[in-house]
């Protein structure tokens, strides 16, 4: 029996509701992908102006059961500020 590999996407969403950017992510726990984000945001002042820039408020975390189609509602989410404060 094959098993089907369950991804996400996650969805940068800025201050107006609107999503700016998306990734796709072949991991376990959406939590890894909160922890990527937070070390990807320590070690690279680049991703800190872009994140000012872009006014992205937060990361809303979507399974992708098939691999492509996101589901309709998050199954993880988080502020990108917890993320900056704990710099």
């Amino acid at each position: 029996m094959k098993t089907v590999k369950v991804t996400y996407i996650s969805r940068e969403i800025d201050v107006n509701g609107k999503q700016m950017d998306f990734e796709r992510w072949a991991c376990k726990k959406p939590e890894t992908i909160k922890n990527r984000y937070a070390r990807v945001y320590r070690e690279s002042a680049l991703f800190q102006t872009l994140m000012r820039i872009n006014k992205i408020e937060r990361i809303d975390i979507y399974r992708t059961p098939d691999g492509y189609h996101a589901e309709q509602e998050p199954c993880y989410s988080f502020d990108l500020s917890s993320i900056v404060s704990a710099m």
